[in-house]
């Protein structure tokens, strides 16, 4: 695994610069790229060309835009995100660890 995190680092600090460092999410393999209303395909094709840069391939199948604000979910991490910003699981985790937060 420490390999592994050597090796996407790079790609994260790329997409920080391209995307805004903001806008980056990452957890083990998944990048999210949130915020980015006009992202598409074009886009894609940018992210897979910068890691393989970096010996990395992009998994197309995982690969997507979900708008949220329009009632999109999208699972990030074993996780559904969607517009309200707290689902049934994310408030279990959020209300037993509040006071450590």
């Amino acid at each position: 695994m420490l390999l592994f995190i050597v090796a996407i680092n790079p790609l994260i600090r790329e997409l920080g610069d391209t995307y805004g460092e903001d806008n980056i999410v990452v957890y083990a393999d998944d990048i999210l790229i949130k915020g980015m209303h006009n992202f598409n395909d074009a886009d894609i094709k940018n992210i897979e060309r910068m890691a393989r840069g970096y010996g990395l391939e992009v998994s197309k199948e995982k690969c997507k835009r979900v708008d949220i604000l329009s009632g999109g979910e999208l699972l990030f991490a074993g996780i559904p995100l969607k517009a309200s910003g707290r689902t049934e699981r994310v408030a279990k985790i959020t209300d037993k660890y509040k006071d450590e937060l």
